[in-house]
């Protein structure tokens, strides 16, 4: 149940790890699981910085629970995933929410982080606010 001991299990990276956690054992504050749908999202509305980006899924995931609250991580996770499934490329409406969201440029100071780090993500205020209102409107959705 333990995410090292997870991870130490063949053919079982931190994406699995952290899904198994969450999905299999109903562990709330399991980490995030980045795929192809939290990845696209968090990087096309500017969650995360280029380097988080280069770094692959789990430099997103690292910057993502840096702001992200530890209760609301599963949720997050389930919240976007639908959502990127909703919106592929970017196409109708989902275009238009990508737009709005991305135009909120100014970085907040995060709680409990350094300087240093909170430099280093780019979660802004508007850009969190349509986080948790996905997590809200997926919750409504049932």
């Amino acid at each position: 149940r333990e995410y090292d001991a997870l991870v130490q299990l063949p053919g079982v990276g931190p994406k699995i790890a952290h899904l198994m956690r969450s999905v299999a054992f109903g562990e709330a504050e399991a980490g995030i699981v980045v795929d192809t749908h939290v990845f696209r999202v968090a990087t096309r509305l500017g969650w995360v910085d280029g380097a988080a980006a280069r770094a692959g899924p789990e430099g997103v995931r690292v910057q993502l629970e840096r702001w992200v609250p530890r209760e609301e991580r599963v949720g997050f996770t389930l919240a976007v995933v639908g959502f990127g499934q909703l919106a592929r490329g970017g196409g109708g409406w989902g275009g238009a929410l990508v737009e709005h969201a991305s135009s909120g440029a100014r970085a907040t100071r995060l709680p409990d982080s350094d300087a240093a780090e909170a430099e280093s993500c780019v979660a802004s205020e508007a850009n969190i606010e349509l986080a948790k209102s996905i997590v809200a409107r997926m919750d409504a959705s049932g």
